[in-house]
C-alpha cells in the first residue's frame, strides 16, 4: 500500500493506492493543519504504508511532516528531483510548484504529448508539454473562489458566492446571480481562450486534461477535456513507482 499526500493551498488530499485502486480519505483543511497532531487514522496509514509520496505547495507544512513521516520510506517531490520526472524548459525552475510538475508527469505518462493540463483550484494553472515531452511553462491566474473572496474584500456592496456548475450562459437578474455568472464564465472563457491559443503553438492535436479541486464544476462545459479528478495523486504514485525501483 502506498500513501499519497497532496498539500494544496486550500486542502490536504490524502489517498492510498492498494491493489491497483485509489482510495480517498477525508480531506484536511490546509489552514487548520498545525502539525501538533495527526488524525489517528492517518497515523495508522503512515505505519502501514510501504511507501509514502508527498507533493506540496505549502512550505510551512513540509517541515511539520518530517516529524511524522519515516524518512526511509518517504519520497518528497521537489525542485531537486523534478527533472527525474520530466524534462524542464523553464526560465525559473526553482519557483515551480510541485503540483504542476506532478500533473505534467502524470499527463505525459498516462496520455502522451503534446498536451495541455488545466488545474482549477485556488489558482488556475495551465501547463504545457511540447511534442518532445518537455514541460515548457504555461499560465497562472486566480481561481473562481479566490476571485469571489477578493471582490468581497475590495468592494463593500459585493459578497462571497458559492461557485457551482451553471447549466447555461444567461443574464444575471440579481446581484448574487450576476456575481456567479461573472466569476464562473470569466473562468470558463479564460480557460477556453488560453487552450485555443496554446493549441496554435503546440498543435491542434494536443491532448487536453482537466483536474483540480473544483474542476468538477466546469467539466460539463469542457467536453473536449479528459477529466482526471485524481491526476495529482496518480502522478505522486507514478513517481513512487519510478523512484522505488
Amino acid at each position: 500500500m502506498n500513501l499519497l499526500i497532496d498539500i494544496g493551498n486550500t486542502n490536504i488530499t490524502v489517498a492510498t493506492f492498494v491493489n491497483g485502486e485509489y482510495l480517498l480519505e477525508k480531506p484536511l483543511k490546509t489552514k487548520n493543519f498545525k502539525g501538533k497532531k495527526f488524525p489517528r487514522k492517518l497515523l495508522n496509514l503512515i505505519t502501514d504504508a510501504k511507501f509514502i509520496g508527498v507533493s506540496s505547495v505549502v512550505p510551512r507544512i513540509n517541515e511539520m511532516l518530517k516529524d511524522f513521516l519515516p524518512p526511509e520510506k518517504t519520497f518528497y517531490i521537489n525542485r531537486l528531483n523534478f527533472e527525474s520526472l520530466i524534462d524542464i524548459n523553464y526560465c525559473t525552475p526553482k519557483t515551480l510548484g510541485a503540483d504542476r510538475i506532478v500533473n505534467c508527469f502524470a499527463a505525459k505518462t498516462l496520455y502522451g504529448f503534446p498536451s495541455i493540463v488545466v488545474d482549477i483550484g485556488s489558482a488556475i494553472t495551465i501547463d504545457l508539454i511540447d511534442k518532445k515531452g518537455s514541460f515548457i511553462g504555461g499560465a497562472i491566474f486566480a481561481g473562481p473562489i479566490t476571485i469571489s473572496e477578493a471582490l468581497s474584500l475590495k468592494a463593500e456592496k459585493l459578497f462571497k458566492v458559492n461557485i457551482s456548475e451553471i447549466a447555461k450562459f444567461d443574464i444575471g437578474k440579481s446581484s448574487e446571480m450576476c456575481l456567479k455568472m461573472g466569476i464562473y464564465f470569466s473562468t470558463l472563457f479564460a480557460i477556453k481562450g488560453f487552450v485555443e491559443n496554446y493549441r496554435k503553438i503546440l498543435g491542434q492535436n494536443s491532448k487536453l486534461i482537466l483536474t483540480g479541486g473544483i474542476s468538477h464544476h466546469f467539466k460539463d462545459h469542457l467536453p473536449e477535456f479528459k477529466y482526471e479528478r485524481l491526476l495529482t495523486l496518480k502522478g505522486i504514485n507514478l513517481a513512487i513507482e519510478k523512484w522505488a525501483k
